[in-house]
């Protein structure tokens, strides 16, 4: 069984996305050097798109890292999966898989690939074999989002956020004009994506040797630095 240098970075409630913890602050300038990480590929989590992690990805191109941000259809989990699988395929390695919110159901399913050297949870689900996004949830009393009753569900088994989800739970710390744009972009969310519990089975932390393990630590260190200067 393949193991991982599993990482996990902050626990920020009510957070929209975790790309925009950062502020639009400008970072120090600094010179791009070569990584030995190969691809970092973000995944986003429900009711989001890549287009999530735009305030992070500059960030990680300035150390020099080679960054993707796919699109999942979120559909079903396998097809998630299957988009992630897509990106690590064609990306240079090792590869780092990052994941927000249910995104963190998504890498852990598809990081058994023998590309990946490690995942980074980002305020997200670290299921194990057999749970899914609704088992964790079930171990907690419901998130204001769900307690209040603000997400809503059509004909076809999709599940959308209504705007006062948006505007007081999933968004509440952007500015208004950024959660208005993600009332008017959100996607749907299929129903049994949050449902489908993830057959993957990982070990615990491994030692992908110690240049590596240096650059994943360093990588998660001024992920957290830069948000919080921000």
């Amino acid at each position: 069984m393949k193991t991982f240098k599993i990482l996990s970075i902050g626990i920020a409630a009510g957070i929209a996305v975790a790309a925009l913890l950062c502020t639009t602050g400008q970072a120090a300038a600094q010179e791009s050097k070569p990584s030995k990480i190969g691809t970092v590929v973000l995944v986003h989590g429900a009711w989001a798109d890549g287009s999530s992690w735009t305030k992070v990805i500059p960030r990680l191109e300035e150390k020099g890292l080679n960054v993707v941000a796919v699109q999942l259809p979120l559909t079903s989990l396998a097809n998630d999966v299957a988009t992630v699988e897509r990106a690590i395929a064609i990306a240079p390695p090792p590869v780092l898989l990052v994941g927000h919110s249910y995104a963190g159901v998504v890498i852990t399913q598809a990081g058994n690939d023998p590309k990946v050297i490690g995942l980074v949870y980002v305020a997200a689900y670290a299921p194990d074999a057999g749970e899914s996004a609704v088992t964790l949830n079930s171990m907690y009393p419901p998130a204001p989002i769900a307690a209040d009753n603000l997400i809503t569900s059509d004909s076809l088994g999709n599940l959308k956020l209504l705007p006062k989800g948006i505007l007081t739970d999933f968004a509440e710390d952007l500015p208004l004009r950024e959660k208005t744009t993600l009332i008017a972009t959100q996607g749907p969310t299929a129903q049994d994506v949050l449902g489908t519990p993830v057959t993957a089975q990982h070990g615990g932390p491994s030692h992908p040797g110690s240049s590596l393990q240096g650059e994943i630590a360093s990588f998660s260190h001024s992920w957290k630095s830069s948000c919080q200067n921000a």
